[in-house]
């Protein structure tokens, strides 16, 4: 471990984190009783049979750890849905200053101890600049030996292409360069037409792309929105990032996953992610033997992805039309066939390797590129609109503007100080007044208002202005009754002087009132100071409801 940060043998092990220095000093124990030979540090390019088998091994082994997250999470899931006994309400209201106390501690250990145990040792042999500079190649250029499928990849080939129609037709300036783009180094490289690009530029490109998504947080802080965030920060990072490795796609498709199974439109991108995101990794394997395993296992796995995806969403596809995706989005995923034809096969028959070897990345790297970026844009657009139908991208702008104008940025309604902020918390169950049953695609909604110009018994509630709505919450898993909910809302916006509410809708799939509560239940007054609700629904005549009631 002294010598890991300094040694720099292997190109390919450069940017490792140091925690790994303790996976490895584990596997080094073992790797002796396979091929002892494959530890000699100058034994670079060694790869016999039983280091193949050894490393092979090792990789699945430890994916294991997956496997158990993948079930604890399953188990949970099915603990939430067929419980009854729901005990979120009770929780809260026994909860006490020493048991979030406590909660806390085990937190702050579990983030303390994994970096001490990390970088712990190499602050101790003064090898944390080294080890800084390691996990922030900043010299080891913007693009990866292979290029990630990102807006870089793009913007190398649109340079490449410039270059070569510069030189050629002699339109414009071209820079000398000693470096090629296309040379499939880890190498500092220079653009010779369009302007080159540095650290500080990708970063301040990836923060403000990422500010929606963090503004949108902030704003409406839920389960589901911290994963959305975490999606589309991880997509941000993927496609604007520095150095990104091709890899790195799957940090946002497995969040994605969680998503999937109770959103059409998230299984609808995280389909296209999976396909060309699983896709843009095959040149990592490019011996023959190995091609028709990895066709044929991607080729499974789409299949079943939209099989099952598809019939969970109800869109089985049709005439030229894949299961979730429209016509472009198909032909797209169509286009792979030849594309493939071409990199796996055509293109060693023409004998063209010899003369452009790196040809077949570019074109994979840029091909997945385009549909990857065109998620990034349809996630963003999906998950913009707020309650109050102003879309996070307007309230980025207005927070930038202040920025520029050198005003305080907490002057910006959305953005007050923490000090301000007093978050609570409302929970409850939904109840039916009988044996109802509830449908896949049913969809709760709990909201919160100021009733205090109107009478709690009101059946024309979704017409109430947006003005006196305070929170709204959104549930599109019930399937069962009861149905347990958390609404919250800022406290400095309650007027104890007021009357509040809540309302519960269940609307079925062509947005119409399938069970209500038919009255405001009121809470957070004098008489009604409620922060566990119990709220009884009954069947209603079918009421469209307007646009903008069932945005979330």
């Amino acid at each position: 471990m002294t010598t890991m940060v300094v040694q720099n043998t292997s190109e390919w092990t450069l940017d490792y984190p140091p925690f790994f220095s303790h996976f490895e000093y584990g596997l080094s124990k073992l790797a002796p009783y396979f091929d002892s030979k494959m530890l000699e540090l100058n034994n670079t390019n060694y790869a016999s049979n039983k280091t193949i088998l050894f490393q092979r091994s090792t990789v699945i082994v430890s994916e294991l750890t997956l496997a158990i997250a993948i079930y604890c999470l399953l188990s949970s899931l099915q603990i939430g849905r067929k419980n009854h006994d729901i005990a979120q309400p009770i929780i809260q209201l026994c909860s006490s200053l020493l048991k979030f106390v406590s909660n806390i501690t085990v937190l702050a250990f579990a983030t303390i101890i994994p970096f001490v145990l990390s970088f712990g040792p190499f602050i101790m042999m003064n090898q944390l600049p080294q080890v800084l500079s390691r996990l922030f190649p900043f010299k080891r250029g913007l693009s990866h030996a292979y290029w990630a499928p990102n807006i870089w990849a793009i913007y190398n080939v649109l340079d490449k292409c410039l270059s070569f129609i510069g030189r050629r037709f002699d339109l414009f300036h071209v820079r000398p360069s000693t470096i090629s783009t296309t040379s499939g180094l880890v190498q500092d490289i220079e653009h010779v037409v369009l302007p080159s690009i540095t650290p500080m530029i990708t970063f301040g490109l990836t923060l403000a792309c990422m500010m929606p998504s963090l503004i949108r947080l902030c704003r409406h802080c839920s389960k589901r929105t911290f994963i959305e965030t975490i999606v589309l920060c991880a997509l941000t990072s993927f496609l604007f990032g520095w150095h990104v490795h091709e890899k790195a796609i799957l940090i946002v498709i497995i969040p994605l996953t969680l998503l999937a199974f109770d959103s059409r439109e998230h299984a609808r991108y995280f389909v296209l992610l999976s396909i060309f995101g699983g896709y843009s990794l095959f040149p990592l394997i490019f011996t023959a033997p190995e091609v028709p395993i990895k066709i044929s296992l991607f080729v499974t796995y789409t299949c079943l992805l939209l099989y099952t995806l598809g019939e969970i969403h109800g869109d089985s596809g049709g005439f030229l039309r894949l299961p979730l995706l429209n016509y472009l989005e198909t032909f797209f995923v169509i286009l792979l066939i030849p594309h493939c034809l071409y990199v796996e096969f055509i293109h060693t028959f023409l004998h063209l390797h010899l003369l452009l070897p790196f040809l077949p990345l570019l074109l994979t790297s840029l091909y997945c590129s385009i549909p990857i970026f065109y998620c990034w844009i349809r996630l963003h657009f999906i998950e913009s609109i707020d309650d109050d139908g102003v879309s996070s991208l307007q309230q980025t702008n207005k927070f930038y503007y202040l920025l520029i104008l050198n005003l305080e940025p907490y002057s910006h309604p959305y953005l007050r100080r923490a000090s301000e902020m007093v978050r609570k918390t409302l929970c409850g169950v939904i109840e039916s007044s009988a044996d109802y049953e509830l449908a896949a695609e049913d969809i709760a909604v709990v909201t919160l208002c100021d009733i205090t110009l109107y009478e709690v018994q009101r059946v024309d509630f979704p017409h109430i202005p947006q003005r006196y709505i305070i929170c709204k919450t959104k549930i599109d898993d019930c399937e069962y009754f009861p149905i347990p909910f958390t609404l919250y809302y800022n406290a400095e916006e309650i007027d104890h002087n007021l009357c509040y509410g809540i309302r519960v809708d269940i609307l079925n799939g062509e947005n119409q009132i399938k069970f209500s509560s038919e009255k405001f239940i009121p809470v957070l007054t004098d008489k009604h100071p409620l922060t566990n609700v119990r709220i009884m629904v009954t069947p209603t005549s079918n009421h469209n409801i307007p646009k903008s009631y069932h945005q979330t």
